[in-house]
């Protein structure tokens, strides 16, 4: 009985200390309107060029629900579905597609990514993407250095493979914590959400973007996540650094997308990946 009280006022603190830093948090955080971004949809003439296109994904978890968005927008257009194939070469039109590398270790896959190419993928495609994943940077991340190895990764491949386009993608971004974020972050169990790490998130894609400007070069993944249906831009400044986060209405966790979060994601993939073919 006595162990139970001490768990219950220990969890009674850790509440109360939530509660108080997420005011202090709140109160460090501005609410600003952001960049504006028109997410991107695909025409039907877009979604059809997949049965003549042969496009390379490399991804992780995020991907997947992307490709699930590509099935479903299909299925509301009455259009046959793309083939969608998981393999490291590929054989004809579609979405071959891989889970490349392991989460946390942006460099292993980007080092994956190219030997993949460089065996064969690179002749073989007529469209590339390679997506990291939101759990890849941290602010205690080296963005330096992940940017240049994925910048002159692709920037080599490109060069080695002129007849293939690479397209580059933004680093996904997370939702905003919550009050039971709050709460595990004060009982020792952080859930990875604090402002710090979009924030960095934002660092790292100003430098994508920078880099990757002309038409057809860029995915931008995170500016489609944190914008709402209404064209408003979930964005909050916090030292003077603007940084965005993903919609709830997209979300079905704190990183990965709903049914409603994956179709805009895929008419902004099938969009991007044939104006890139087109170019």
């Amino acid at each position: 009985m006595r162990k139970a009280w001490v768990i219950l006022v220990a969890l009674l603190a850790a509440v109360a200390l939530a509660a108080g830093v997420g005011i202090a948090v709140a109160a460090d955080v501005d609410e600003v309107a952001g960049e504006p971004f028109t997410p991107v949809e695909a025409s039907e003439a877009d979604m059809e060029s997949l049965g003549t296109t042969k496009v390379f994904f490399a991804h992780q978890s995020v991907g997947d629900d992307v490709l699930r968005g590509i099935g479903l927008i299909h299925e509301q257009e009455g259009l046959p579905a793309p083939e969608v194939t998981e393999a490291t070469s590929v054989a004809g039109p579609g979405i071959t597609h891989m889970h490349v590398g392991t989460n946390g270790d942006p460099l292993g896959k980007i080092e994956e990514f190219d030997s993949v190419v460089r065996a064969g993928v690179g002749d073989q495609a007529d469209v590339v993407v390679f997506k990291l994943c939101y759990v890849d940077l941290w602010a205690s991340s080296d963005l330096d250095e992940v940017f240049t190895a994925y910048r002159e990764t692709l920037r080599s491949l490109q060069e080695a493979y002129p007849e293939t386009t690479f397209i580059a993608t933004t680093e996904p971004v997370t939702t905003r914590r919550g009050w039971k974020g709050w709460v595990k972050k004060a009982i020792g169990r952080d859930d990875g959400l604090a402002n710090e790490n979009n924030i960095a998130r934002e660092r790292y894609n100003q430098m994508i973007r920078a880099e990757f400007s002309e038409p057809g070069e860029l995915w931008d993944v995170a500016a489609m996540q944190s914008t709402t249906p209404s064209g408003e831009r979930v964005a909050a400044s916090e030292d003077g650094q603007t940084f965005y986060s993903l919609y709830d209405g997209y979300a079905r966790d704190p990183g990965h997308l709903n049914e409603a979060g994956s179709i805009v994601a895929a008419h902004s993939f099938l969009a991007t990946v044939a104006a890139a073919n087109r170019s």
